[in-house]
């Protein structure tokens, strides 16, 4: 009864984390980084079926299922909305190595090490978006980040509850680990430059 209590909780705010995030984006009151965004969406979809290889659960993989789609929704919005930019070398660096993650598991199928480079790329993919909320923490500036991490949270308990073997948690721990960065990140920053600090962007 408690595991399925977690696992309502963790889908209900990470259904409304993705609803604000979109509310926010439609309304451009942030301006996400549209190459994470379109990385995420290219590749949770990958990460999500190796998860479910290496665990066998289909409740938990739910999860992220859910997670999986509601990002593709929003990266439609964004590359609609947006206006065209050549990526940084940055951003092109990070979109080819998590292609060549992609790459790897379509080629190779060995389901334990495509799951390990899918994880890989999970922190490659965030980092123009870290370098976005750095240089003007107000583009991330939202409440979601800290509804993904809660969230994330609770979906490890749960994994933590039920898995079967400790293959399954780097997935849900590396998911936590990188909305949280984001979330922290635009907090420091924004108590940062109200104090009077202003570092360099990167």
């Amino acid at each position: 009864m408690i595991e399925q209590a977690i696992l309502f909780l963790s889908v209900l705010l990470s259904v409304g984390a993705y609803g604000e995030y979109y509310r926010d984006a439609a309304s451009a009151r942030i301006a996400p980084n549209r190459w994470s965004w379109l990385i995420w969406s290219a590749t949770t979809g990958m990460e999500v079926i190796t998860f479910h290889a290496v665990s066998g659960d289909l409740v938990t993989t739910f999860v992220f299922i859910a997670s999986t789609l509601a990002c593709i929704l929003i990266t439609i919005l964004i590359w609609r909305r947006a206006n065209w930019a050549a990526p940084t070398l940055t951003e092109l660096i990070c979109v080819g190595a998590s292609m060549l993650a992609l790459i790897v598991w379509l080629v190779f199928k060995e389901q334990w090490w495509a799951h390990l480079v899918m994880i890989a790329a999970v922190p490659i993919s965030f980092f123009p978006t870290y370098r976005s909320a750095w240089n003007d923490y107000s583009r991330e500036d939202c409440p979601s980040w800290a509804l993904w991490t809660i969230a994330d949270l609770l979906a490890l308990a749960y994994v933590l509850m039920r898995h079967h073997s400790l293959q399954e948690l780097p997935y849900a721990a590396m998911e936590t680990l990188t909305h949280a960065g984001v979330w922290i990140l635009v907090w420091s920053r924004r108590r940062s430059l109200r104090a009077g600090a202003s570092p360099a962007p990167v």
